[in-house]
């Protein structure tokens, strides 16, 4: 899907960083401070993450991934969700997740902004 596409990199960069930085926050609340890949296209974006943690922590991490404070977020940066999957064996913890650029959004976000519980 991102790979196929032809990259806007003016609004892949900072789309990027403005994921990379929402996802350090959310994952922070959670101990995990290693960042996630994220790579953008021209119309999708990609995040990738493997991490070891507790059972009981995948699971909160697993609803705070799915949340409407999530997506509210990415919304605010002109992204919608597209769909995300969750494994790994034992206490790995796999996630990937697709969002698709808003036709509205012209214009790159900013990579700071509100977080997700910020509010």
């Amino acid at each position: 899907m991102v790979r196929a596409e032809k990259r806007d990199a003016p609004w892949a960069d900072k789309t990027e960083k403005a994921l990379i930085a929402r996802y350090a926050i959310l994952l922070g609340k959670y101990g995990v401070h290693q960042p996630v890949r994220a790579l953008c296209g021209s119309k999708s974006c990609e995040i990738a993450m493997k991490l070891d943690l507790p059972l009981d922590q995948m699971a909160k991490l697993t609803e705070a991934l799915q949340s409407k404070e999530l997506a509210d977020s990415l919304a605010k940066i002109g992204l919608t969700g597209a769909t995300a999957s969750f494994g790994g064996p034992d206490k790995s913890f796999v996630h990937s997740s697709y969002w698709l650029r808003a036709s509205s959004v012209s214009a790159a976000p900013a990579p700071a902004g509100p977080a997700p519980g910020s509010r």
